[in-house]
C-alpha cells in the first residue's frame, strides 16, 4: 500500500488542511462569543421581560432560535476541527490553464472578507 507522504500533492494538502483548521478555530472562537452574547441577552430578557408585550415575546423567540442555531454551528465546527473535509475534486475548464481544487466537507466554511 502506498504511503500518503509520497504523493506529489502531500505537502500542499498538509498546508491547505492546516489553513482550513485555523479557519475552523477562528469560526469556533467567533461563534462561541456570539453564543455567549445570545445566552446573556436571553437570560436578561427572561429576568426582565414583560411577556404580555408582544415585542418582548417575539424577541425572546428569535433569541431562542438564534441560540439553537449557534449551538448547532458549534457542534459542527467541533466535528470539522478533527476532519474539516473528506474529498478534493480538481476541475479544469477547457479554456483555463490552471486547475481549480474544490474541497468537500459536511459543512460550509468560507474565509472572512
Amino acid at each position: 500500500m502506498p504511503n500518503a507522504s509520497e504523493h506529489p500533492d502531500y505537502g500542499h494538502e498538509r498546508e491547505h488542511c492546516s489553513g482550513v483548521i485555523a479557519l475552523v478555530n477562528s469560526a469556533l472562537e467567533s461563534t462561541e462569543g456570539e453564543k455567549g452574547r445570545l445566552d446573556a441577552k436571553i437570560a436578561d430578557k427572561l429576568r426582565h421581560g414583560e411577556f404580555e408585550v408582544s415585542d418582548d415575546y417575539i424577541e425572546l423567540k428569535v433569541g431562542f432560535f438564534l441560540q439553537e442555531s449557534a449551538e448547532l454551528r458549534l457542534r459542527n465546527l467541533l466535528a470539522a476541527r478533527s476532519r474539516p473535509y473528506f474529498a478534493r475534486i480538481d476541475y479544469r475548464d477547457d479554456k483555463a490553464a490552471d486547475r481549480e481544487s474544490l474541497y468537500i466537507g459536511k459543512m460550509s466554511l468560507s474565509r472572512p472578507k
